[in-house]
C-alpha cells in the first residue's frame, strides 16, 4: 500500500512546511510531502532525483523563534534570545551522532547540509507503523511478539549505551516497525545525551518529558549530569507495559506515590517482574544495564540474546528467547494441587469402601437377601485430570521464530496516519505536538 502523504496548505503561514516539489540540497532531492511536525523540526518525505530512492529529510525549525518567509522556502529567526542558535547547534550535533551510528535498529543519517537559512539531515526512510499506532489499532499485543520487539529494541539501546549515549525518549511512538522485515527501529534522538569517558554529559539539551514513559529523574536536568542507562530502562519497561496492557502507564510521580496498577492476571510472571523492576521509582533500585533487565524479561540467567560487541552495523540477528522455566512459586502451586487431588481420591476410596461394607452387612440380613441388590456406586466419572500445567502455558507463549513476521504486521498499518487536525487547521502557528501524535515520525 502506498504511503499516504498529507500535503500542506498554501504556504502562507508562519510555520508552513516546504511545498511538494521544492528542491533541496542543491537539487539532489525533491520534497514529496510531510511526514511529521514537532516543536524543533519538520520531517519530509523526499525523493532522490538521481536514483528515485525515497528518503526522510529533517529540517531544523524551532517553532518558538523561527518563521517561514513569504517565498515559502527560507527561514528567518525572530527575537534575539539566542535559543534558536543553541538548539540549531544541538540539531547538528544530533545529526553527527546519528551519522556515526550503524545499527539496524536505529534510524541512520547519511548526510547533512545547510540551505534556506537553516540546516537539514537526510535519513533512511522507514515505511512502517509505530508501536503507538499498532497499540491503538490492536490494543494489547501478543506477549510473545511484545517480548520479541522489546528484545530487538534492547539491542539498539545496548548499542548506544556502549557508546555512552542515552536516548531519554523511548516510547511506543518513537519505535517504528519496518514493514519490509518487521524490524523495530528506534527514532527521534532529539533529547538524547552523549557522555564522555568520565561519565559527564557533553550536551546541554534541557530535559524532555513524555508522561508515563519518562523516569522521575528526568524531571530535573541536574539528575542527568552523569551517564544514566537506568533512565532508558525505565522507559523501555514502560513501553512494555503499554504493549501488553494496551494502555499508557501512569506518570512517574504517580507510580512513585501509588505504585504500579495491578497487572492483568494473564501477563506472564517474568514480564510482570521485568516491568516492576524496570519501573522502580528510584533509579538505584532498577537494573543498571539493559542486559540485566532483559535477562529478567526472558527469565534466563545466561547471556543476553545479542552482543554488546556486535560488528559494525549491529547485524547480530535477534534470537527468540527460550521457553521460560517455571518459577519456584508455580512448582509449589502445582504441588499443592497434586496433594489436594490425592486427598480427594483418598476420601473417595474410603467412602466407597464404607459403602461396600454397609451393603455387605445388609445383604447378610434375611430381608435384604430377598430384595434386589442395589448398585451403590455412582455412574459419574471422577476426573483425575490435573489443571492445565503451567508448562503448557509457557509453551503457548514461546517466542515466534526469528524469521516469522507476527500476524499484526498487516500491510494496512504501514502508512503515516492522516493529520486530521493539521489538515483542518492548516500548518499555521496553532500546530502543536499533539497534532502530530497520530504519526510521529522522526521529530
Amino acid at each position: 500500500m502506498e504511503t499516504e502523504i498529507i500535503q500542506p496548505g498554501d504556504g502562507s503561514q508562519r510555520h508552513a512546511p516546504l511545498r511538494p516539489g521544492t528542491p533541496l540540497c542543491a537539487g539532489r532531492y525533491h520534497v514529496a510531502g510531510v511526514l511529521g511536525c514537532g516543536g524543533f523540526g519538520i520531517t519530509y518525505l523526499a525523493v532522490c532525483v538521481a536514483t528515485g530512492e525515497r528518503v526522510a529529510i529533517k529540517e531544523f525549525f524551532y517553532k518558538a523563534e523561527n518563521t517561514r518567509n513569504p517565498d515559502g522556502r527560507t527561514v528567518s529567526v525572530t527575537g534575539s534570545s539566542g535559543t534558536s542558535a543553541a538548539y540549531r547547534a544541538k540539531f547538528l550535533k544530533e545529526a553527527a551522532m546519528l551519522k556515526s551510528l550503524n545499527h539496524k535498529g536505529i534510524v541512520h543519517v547519511s548526510e547533512t547540509f545547510s540551505e534556506n537559512g537553516t540546516d537539514y539531515y537526510v535519513m533512511n526512510y522507514v515505511a512502517g507503523a509505530t508501536l503507538s499506532q499498532l497499540i491503538k489499532e490492536k490494543g494489547a499485543l501478543e506477549q510473545r511478539n511484545a517480548r520479541r520487539i522489546i528484545n530487538a529494541v534492547s539491542e539498539a539501546l545496548s548499542y548506544i549505551h556502549a557508546r555512552r549515549i542515552t536516548h531519554l525518549d523511548v516510547k511506543p511512538s518513537n519505535i517504528i516497525i519496518d514493514a519490509a522485515v518487521g524490524q523495530p527501529v528506534l527514532i527521534d534522538f532529539g533529547i538524547s545525551k552523549h557522555y564522555d569517558s568520565s561519565g559527564n554529559h557533553t550536551t546541554s539539551t534541557p530535559p524532555g518529558i513524555s508522561a508515563g514513559y519518562s523516569a522521575l529523574e528526568q524531571y530535573s536536568s541536574q539528575n542527568l549530569n552523569s551517564f544514566s542507562p537506568e533512565s532508558d530502562i525505565y522507559s523501555l519497561a514502560a513501553t512494555l507495559y503499554a504493549m501488553v496492557t494496551g494502555t499508557a502507564p501512569a506518570d512517574a510521580a504517580a507510580v512513585a506515590m501509588n505504585g504500579l496498577p495491578e497487572l492483568p492476571g494473564n501477563i506472564l510472571p517474568e514480564i510482570k517482574e521485568a516491568i516492576k523492576a524496570g519501573m522502580a521509582p528510584r533509579r538505584q533500585d532498577r537494573p543498571s544495564t539493559v542486559l540485566e533487565w532483559v535477562n529478567i524479561l526472558n527469565h534466563h540467567n545466561g547471556a543476553l540474546h545479542h552482543s554488546h560487541t556486535a560488528p559494525p552495523g549491529g547485524r547480530t540477528p535477534v534470537t527468540p528467547a527460550p521457553p521460560a522455566s517455571r518459577p519456584p512459586e508455580k512448582k509449589k502451586r502445582k504441588g499443592c494441587l497434586r496433594a489436594a487431588l490425592i486427598l480427594m481420591l483418598t476420601a473417595l476410596v474410603a467412602a466407597t469402601t464404607l459403602t461396600i461394607i454397609a451393603v455387605i452387612k445388609r445383604s447378610d440380613s434375611p430381608s435384604a437377601q430377598a430384595a434386589e441388590p442395589k448398585n451403590t456406586v455412582s455412574d459419574k466419572t471422577v476426573s483425575t485430570d490435573a489443571p492445565a500445567s503451567e508448562e503448557d502455558y509457557y509453551i503457548q507463549e514461546e517466542p515466534a521464530a526469528a524469521d516469522t513476521i507476527p500476524s499484526y504486521y498487516d500491510s494496512t498499518y504501514y502508512q503515516p496516519a492522516a493529520y486530521d487536525s493539521v489538515a483542518a487547521n492548516g500548518y499555521g502557528s496553532n500546530i502543536t505536538e499533539a497534532d502530530s501524535v497520530a504519526s510521529p515520525y522522526y521529530y
